[in-house]
Parts: C-alpha cells; sequence; structure tokens
C-alpha cells in the first residue's frame, strides 16, 4: 500500500510481502512463504523502483527496528507532521 502524506512524503507499506527489513534490504526472499519466488523477485523490483521515483520510506510488516524507530520519529514531530 502506497501513501501520500503532502509533509511526511510517502509511504509503502509492505505488508506481509517483506515480513522484516532483511528481506527487503538483502533481497531474502521469506522462504517457503514465498511460493513464487521469480515473482517475489520481480514485485520486489517493482517496489524498490516506485521508492527511488517517490522517494518514498519502506515499513515492513512485522520488523520491529523500524516500528521502533518510526515511533521514536513521531514522537519528536509537532502532531501535524503525518498530515
Amino acid at each position: 500500500m502506497q501513501i501520500n502524506l503532502p509533509e511526511s512524503g510517502t509511504f509503502f507499506f509492505i505488508s506481509d510481502h517483506c515480513h522484516v527489513i532483511e528481506n527487503w534490504r538483502d533481497g531474502i526472499p521469506q522462504g517457503w512463504l514465498a511460493r513464487d519466488h521469480p515473482a517475489w523477485f520481480r514485485s520486489t523490483q517493482r517496489l524498490k523502483q516506485l521508492v527511488r521515483q517517490t522517494r518514498g520510506r519502506v515499513i515492513p510488516g512485522h520488523d520491529e527496528e523500524t516500528f521502533l524507530a518510526l515511533q521514536k520519529e513521531a514522537s519528536s514531530l509537532p502532531n501535524k507532521a503525518f498530515s
């Protein structure tokens, strides 16, 4: 899911496509969960292209490190920052 916020920018919530940031960063499919690895790699390349074009940020579906970083960032911003 792509969300474009006027002040905060573009976010890609890649949910179960990449459970953790290592899947995204290192191009590692999720083992048996990615039943069609060639399709997974094609989808990943398309997502990376969109992220480059929009300068978006990627939010994996189950990555604690990403969640904590976003939580910390959000707590230091004015309330209207994520609008």
